[in-house]
């Protein structure tokens, strides 16, 4: 004799039942929705004559603002703070110039000219500061002239006393350039000698001595 079903197995039954007549009306009523769903179309004319231009537009860009105007340089003005004879040589600048730089002229009787006077002497005065002269030599060289690598040997009669001062110069041979001859003199003026002797005598005497002047 069977054993009659518990009410476990009796839910079971129907559950299997009642999925399998869900799932068979769900998709009865899927079909039938589709089937009544009215159909739609897509109508494009592709034709020929019909082109259609597709522009893409740049993005837009802030420009930066623009800078502010530059102002112009102020007018030059001549100071008046320094006396201009303290900077300005009261020849004028272009002559000053024109005459320094002009080339030597041709001597007319050899560039020579005889001594003042002649003294007999055993020993010739000797330059005692030489170092000093050649300090001299850079601070008179004249600017233009070594600007402009233009140099020059003045030869320059130099009497000298007793006790070996300079007492007079005299331009023996120009150089050619005015500048340096005067610029040789100026030197001249701060050489300083030792005493020429005839036998055991000081005496004065005249001696011509170049002065060059070389642009480095």
């Amino acid at each position: 004799m069977a054993a009659a079903p518990i009410a476990n197995d009796r839910f079971k039954q129907s559950s299997r039942s009642s999925f399998w007549i869900s799932l068979t009306v769900a998709t009865l009523l899927h079909a039938a929705a589709f089937a009544g769903s009215p159909v739609f179309a897509l109508d494009v004319d592709l034709g020929a004559d019909d082109e259609t231009e597709i522009t893409v537009l740049p993005p837009q860009v802030r420009m930066p603002e623009p800078p502010p105007p530059i102002d112009p340089p102020a007018a030059p003005s001549i100071s008046d703070l320094v006396a201009p004879d303290v900077t300005l040589d009261p020849v004028t600048p272009e002559e000053w110039k024109r005459a320094a730089l002009a080339p030597p002229p041709p001597p007319a009787d050899g560039g020579a000219s005889g001594p003042p006077t002649f003294t007999p002497m055993d020993v010739a005065p000797r330059l005692l500061n030489s170092r000093a002269v050649q300090s001299a030599l850079r601070n008179h060289y004249p600017p233009v002239l070594r600007d402009a690598s233009v140099g020059g040997v003045v030869s320059v009669w130099f009497h000298i006393d007793e006790r070996g001062r300079v007492t007079e110069t005299r331009i023996h041979r120009s150089s050619g350039y005015d500048l340096l001859d005067r610029a040789a003199l100026v030197v001249a003026d701060e050489m300083q000698f030792s005493p020429a002797m005839n036998r055991d005598r000081r005496i004065p005497v005249w001696v011509a001595l170049e002065i060059r002047f070389e642009a480095q």
